[in-house]
């Protein structure tokens, strides 16, 4: 496989927060696509980026 990293990886997540009880609860599934939008660092080439990928817990990873 021939790729190359050329922004740093990300990672998020996604909280629902009950501020009465200061309860948190993280969101990783939903039921409809769900856009994301990163900015792109200055000194990268947007034409250089073909792809996102998420990388799974298990080591695989996948293209978005």
């Amino acid at each position: 496989m021939d790729y190359e990293i050329v922004i740093p990886p990300l990672n998020f997540e996604v909280l629902a927060i009950n501020r009465t009880t200061i309860e948190k609860v993280t969101i990783n599934k939903f039921s409809a696509f769900t856009q994301r939008f990163f900015e792109i660092p200055t000194e990268v080439d947007p034409a250089k980026i073909t792809t996102g990928i998420v990388y799974n817990a298990d080591g695989t990873f996948r293209n978005i």
